[in-house]
């Protein structure tokens, strides 16, 4: 029988709720399953509802799926959020039972079919590693130590991340593991089916997210200019393609605003350079007099768009078309643009 597993992570922006979700997906990946995520942000700099889902499998899965198989509650608006979607056969790890901001009704969940247990990460981190910051390791170890991930494997991608940091931080992350499994171990009685099969035959594959597989495009095909203004969600493309055009003898520039990134690439255009920005929505509608300059002295630019669900954060309103038609139709003039959005990862 076939392999398929989703994890859903969930909780307030700033815990780790995303890096838990990549923990757990690089993981996955390096015992050779196949892997795809959905990561939402929310719109507060810090606190707000964040999730990030792996779906993880022994066969080719072509989306992220309908639904998950397990999920990790760091708080009760998680919970709250995800509550209609638990039913029969899936699994909720909760913040608890003492430490958290909630409890469940666990006779309803228990009349659903829902398989429950409560490991009360917030206090595991507080009182026993020391370090709230540690919440999300124990809700990862948790995950590993309950469904049969090798544990070897996440410490390995600790190691990874945080070397750089000092073998201090590494420790730390090492002690709120071994914490989390001796939670598990000594307290946690398994209920449910699920378990990881172990390793597969290794694959030749990269881990890799849309903007990052922008910005090694970009460089394969010899941009050597890249000038951008900050924006959730586009940021990270000049995060990934930054030192990678600088190892060409290329220049990045972080502009004041979205306005003066456009005129720096129609600059660089204008000297004969490969030249590229990223934005989202808002960026988008500021650009747009420049892109029409772009177009009015055939200047080739290129313009990165990464979409917002909607207007502004696009979280009141999921979720419209409104960048595509900024970007397709938008200005004065009628001006063309090539348009091109991809269709799939590869």
């Amino acid at each position: 029988m076939a392999f398929d597993l989703t994890v859903k992570y969930a909780g307030e922006g700033g815990e780790g709720v995303i890096s838990a979700g990549d923990f757990t997906m690089r993981a996955a990946s390096n015992l050779g399953y196949e892997v795809v995520t959905f990561k939402s942000f929310p719109a507060e700099i810090k606190g707000g509802y964040a999730l990030s889902q792996v779906r993880m499998s022994d066969q080719k899965i072509l989306s992220q799926g309908d639904g998950f198989d397990i999920l990790v509650a760091f708080n009760g608006e998680a919970y709250e959020v995800n509550k209609p979607l638990l039913g029969k056969g899936k699994v909720l790890i909760w913040d608890g039972p003492e430490g958290g901001d909630f409890e469940p009704d666990l006779e309803e969940l228990e009349k659903m079919g829902v398989f429950v247990y409560a490991v009360p990460m917030s206090k595991l981190a507080k009182e026993e590693v020391g370090a709230y910051i540690t919440k999300n390791v124990i809700a990862m170890a948790s995950v590993f130590e309950l469904f049969g991930f090798p544990m070897e494997v996440l410490k390995n991608e600790i190691v990874k991340k945080f070397t750089k940091k000092g073998e201090d931080v590494v420790n730390l992350n090492f002690k709120a593991i071994e914490v989390a499994q001796n939670y598990i171990k000594e307290h946690i009685k398994k209920i449910d089916p699920y378990k990881v099969p172990g390793p597969l035959p290794k694959k030749d594959v990269i881990i890799v997210e849309g903007n990052e597989a922008i910005a090694l495009g970009a460089a394969v095909a010899g941009v050597k200019v890249f000038a951008a203004y900050p924006i959730t969600p586009a940021t990270t493309v000049g995060n990934y393609l930054s030192p990678l055009i600088l190892k060409t003898g290329g220049f990045v520039y972080q502009s004041e605003d979205e306005i003066s990134s456009m005129a720096a690439i129609i600059g660089a255009s204008f000297a004969g350079v490969k030249a590229m920005t990223a934005t989202s929505g808002p960026g988008i509608s500021l650009m747009q007099e420049l892109i029409d300059l772009a177009s009015m002295t055939e200047l080739p630019t290129v313009v990165v768009d990464v979409q917002r669900a909607g207007p502004s954060t696009g979280m009141p309103t999921k979720h419209e078309q409104a960048d595509l038609f900024a970007a397709a139709l938008g200005g004065h003039g009628d001006d063309q643009r090539v348009v091109i959005a991809p269709k799939n990862v590869e």
